[in-house]
């Protein structure tokens, strides 16, 4: 079944699938990309509330790290890329 989608992951989100010395992702393409998507939607709502959470409180990684001990390692991992943290 051919995928629709013209969203192009970018190769730093792709290497969290992507287990060393293989080329291939390890999840379906369907996966990935919703997954994308979802943490691209995510960090668009979150963006501006968490820079000014993060300047107002001085917000480190490890801060965030510590209070998202509910969202998954890869989402986590594309939120903090995101946040430019």
């Amino acid at each position: 079944m051919p995928i629709d989608n013209q969203i192009e992951p970018p190769q730093s989100f792709m290497a969290l699938y992507v287990k060393p010395g293989q080329t291939r992702p390890n999840a379906p393409q369907e996966v990935v990309l919703a997954r994308y998507e979802q943490c691209e939607d995510m960090a668009s709502v979150l963006t501006e509330h968490a820079k000014t959470l993060a300047f107002k409180d001085n917000f480190s990684e490890s801060g965030f790290q510590a209070q998202t001990g509910g969202i998954c390692p890869v989402t986590k991992i594309a939120l903090l890329k995101q946040l430019g943290m």
